[in-house]
């Protein structure tokens, strides 16, 4: 039962990074400004798949921790933007994206 569970966790944090990585940088550096609503948002997208059994519970548990650690991984690599008094602030992770990507 607990490798089930540690499998569909990692499968749903390698699908989150996967998605990730397909948005444009200016978009996905701005979702990344907000970890933790990525992570309620994969945790209740987890629920509403695993519902009904004490293995799908605990897969949906294991994947909000593991979108916890996706989410802080994909920050260190990408960076996020925020928006401080109108003012828009780039972080910038391992990859660097110029001016030009970002518009």
């Amino acid at each position: 039962m607990i490798e089930a569970v540690l499998v569909f966790a990692f499968i749903s944090a390698l699908f989150e990074l996967g998605a990730l990585a397909y948005l444009e940088p200016r978009t996905r550096l701005r979702w990344l400004n907000r970890p933790g609503t990525i992570t309620f948002v994969v945790t209740l997208a987890n629920l509403l798949v695993h519902w009904g059994t004490i293995t799908g519970s605990m897969t949906a548990a294991t994947a909000g921790l593991a979108s916890m650690g996706t989410t802080a991984i994909a920050r260190w690599y990408w960076g996020w933007i925020t928006v401080v008094d109108g003012r828009v602030r780039y972080y910038h992770g391992v990859v660097r994206f110029t001016r030009e990507q970002l518009m």
